[in-house]
């Protein structure tokens, strides 16, 4: 898929926005990142970086488009299928499709990224929000703000910004899942 397209695919969706919610759990240990840290839109965050032959970006690229595939997928709490995804299942979902094994859990995917300012954060990367000290929601980085992420019972996979102030409030911070 060519530059252009893989542009005006990300501009189709993300006319869609949306609020989010998720699973519960235990209050993530300390991150670097402040949740109202300012996240600038960064050249080499989106789409033109990813350069033809980088093994990284292939992957990156491969988990992303797999959860783009996902759109408008239901959200069913506890799914990790086409059939129905919550937020930490289409995680687990689009990075197992490129190979890369993460836990199923919100927290336990929070626990086992390595911590990357939110501004460095690159198409792949997982942001995590969380409600009253606790992860809550998870979703897949895009670039330019922009995250796809199951929300809530009676939504579907979409994409949201960063900047929504329902999430700006939540963000806890980024995170790289090691390529074991």
């Amino acid at each position: 898929m060519t530059l252009l397209a893989q542009t005006r695919q990300l501009v189709c969706v993300a006319a869609l926005l949306g609020l989010a919610g998720c699973a519960w759990a235990p209050p993530p240990p300390t991150s670097p990142v402040s949740a109202r840290q300012s996240v600038p839109a960064q050249a080499d965050a989106g789409w033109s970086s990813w350069g033809e032959g980088n093994p990284e970006a292939s992957l990156r690229q491969h988990i992303v488009q797999t959860a783009m595939a996902m759109m408008g997928t239901p959200y069913v709490y506890g799914g990790a299928t086409p059939r129905g995804f919550d937020c930490s299942g289409l995680v687990q979902y689009s990075y197992n499709k490129a190979g890369i094994t993460v836990p199923r859990t919100s927290r336990g995917q929070y626990r086992s990224a390595e911590p990357v300012p939110v501004a460095a954060a690159r198409p792949g990367d997982l942001v995590f929000f969380a409600s009253n000290q606790k992860i809550s929601h998870v979703g897949i980085y895009l670039g330019d703000d922009e995250f796809i992420h199951a929300p809530e019972t009676g939504q579907s996979v979409k994409i949201s910004s960063i900047q929504d102030a329902y999430y700006q409030a939540r963000l806890v911070g980024a995170g790289r899942i090691p390529k074991h």
